[in-house]
């Protein structure tokens, strides 16, 4: 199973090589650390496989004494299923403003991940990848009405992403076949 794992991150990982990210980023308020740490729901993402299929999915993460971020990765393959996680290992790029990390699976696998923007009572976020294939629409609350998820992916196109790539992610039963959910 384990190097399942590894190999599937390894395809990833080999589509996450850095690229110049997006000025709006850079220009951006610094994001606070200690105020981004806790759990966030994935509400939406453009499905890539390690994710594709997951239900309640969710990232925590947790600030280290060492500046490093634990990063939990937690999902269902389906709601009868039990809770599974996957951890990585998050390290803030210098001199982004907290919103460039790179994250290590397995010790070995880095991925790029970018906070483009967040709510200033940091109840949603943005989350990208430099070359905009990948993005994350993630929130407190694992309930999000359409006004407000419309609203989000509409910001997306700000950072020029393609938003019809994107769907939810069922964080709840009754969503499980709903239209615009995966």
């Amino acid at each position: 199973m384990h190097k399942q794992l590894v190999s599937l991150f390894l395809l990833f990982v080999m589509g996450c090589s850095s690229m110049n990210s997006s000025n709006a980023t850079e220009a951006a308020a610094p994001v606070d650390l200690e105020r981004y740490m806790g759990r966030w729901y994935v509400i939406a993402n453009i499905p890539y496989f390690p994710e594709r299929g997951k239900v309640a999915t969710y990232d925590e993460y947790v600030l280290r004494k060492d500046g490093l971020i634990d990063n939990i990765y937690g999902f269902r393959k389906g709601f009868d299923k039990k809770e599974k996680q996957w951890k990585a290992l998050a390290t803030v790029k210098p001199d982004t403003g907290n919103r460039k990390w790179t994250i290590k699976f397995f010790g070995m696998l880095n991925a790029d991940y970018e906070i483009l923007e967040v709510a200033p009572d940091y109840s949603w976020v943005l989350v990208g990848h430099p070359k905009r294939e990948m993005g994350w629409i993630m929130a407190r609350d694992a309930k999000m009405d359409d006004v407000q998820y419309d609203t989000l992916l509409k910001k997306f196109e700000n950072y020029d992403y393609k938003t019809e790539g994107f769907k939810r992610v069922p964080q709840f039963a009754e969503q499980v076949g709903k239209p615009g959910f995966q």
